[in-house]
């Protein structure tokens, strides 16, 4: 009865085992970092005696020296530009997506409308601009006369 309990016991954890290994967060998640990619890192939750809720959460971006293995990677150190010693794991990062292209042509002025004649005014100076919530540009005229 001892040697059945036992070997119950012992397919229960081979069971186990391999349900543990295939669960989801043990598989690699979408596609493995290369060299000279861009990440953030993440940061600490508390450095420098700021609070949780005012530190950033991801730094970056850095670029990938070199990938160690799957889940492993070393990054260049920022200030020095040579690869760090330290090695981070990939759990610890997230790709950068630049939404600011620079190679972009800057965006340029939309022509000026056209007014009955009709309707027309004299402005003297603009005093102000900004962007609106639309994203048009909003100017503060002095009107001549």
């Amino acid at each position: 009865m001892l040697r059945e309990a036992k070997k119950r016991v012992a397919d229960n954890e081979m069971l186990r085992a391999e349900r543990q290994e295939n669960l989801p967060h043990r598989q690699p998640q979408g596609t493995p970092f290369m060299g000279g990619e861009q990440v953030l890192r993440r940061t600490p939750s508390s450095y420098d005696g700021r609070t949780v809720k005012l530190a950033r959460e991801w730094q970056g971006p850095y670029r990938i020296a070199e990938v160690i293995d799957s889940h492993t990677v070393r990054l260049y150190n920022p200030t020095t530009r040579e690869p760090d010693t330290t090695p981070i794991n990939v759990s610890q990062l997230k790709r950068f997506i630049n939404y600011k292209q620079d190679n972009q042509p800057p965006e340029q002025e939309p022509p000026p409308e056209e007014i009955q004649a009709g309707d027309t005014f004299e402005i003297d100076r603009i005093l102000e601009h900004r962007i609106g919530r639309d994203g048009k540009r909003q100017y503060k005229v002095r009107w001549r006369g």
